[in-house]
């Protein structure tokens, strides 16, 4: 099923100039060997070699990805069902997952309570 995937407008701007640049109708990510799309797998392998090439302590996985940019969201906006919405999931308690807060965020609501 076709998904529309929000962008930052730097994003946005960044593949727009990519796909000016390209051969209409190819994949963005090839395969060497066949000129054809590269597999879930592939990407996902490469992901991992690109981290231990510049020197990764830990290898980070797609989710990890996912769950940076939704925590992200859900800190600068404060609104659940936005950040529903844009992480596509169908039930609110999946998304309350991302709404645990930083230890900069604990500190300051420390700092501001009476002693």
């Amino acid at each position: 099923k076709a998904q529309r995937v929000p962008l930052s407008d730097s994003t946005y701007y960044k593949l727009e100039k990519y796909l000016a640049t390209i051969v209409r109708a190819g994949p963005l990510f090839r395969s060497r060997k066949h000129d054809q799309r590269l597999s879930t797998k592939a990407v996902r392998t490469l992901f991992g070699k690109w981290q231990r090439r510049a020197g990764f302590d830990h290898l980070y996985s797609f989710h990890h990805l996912r769950h940076t940019s939704i925590t992200g969201l859900y800190r600068k906006t404060r609104d659940v069902r936005l950040v529903q919405r844009f992480a596509r999931h169908a039930n609110i308690n999946t998304t309350t997952v991302y709404e645990h807060a930083s230890d900069e965020q604990v500190l300051q609501a420390v700092k501001g309570l009476a002693s």
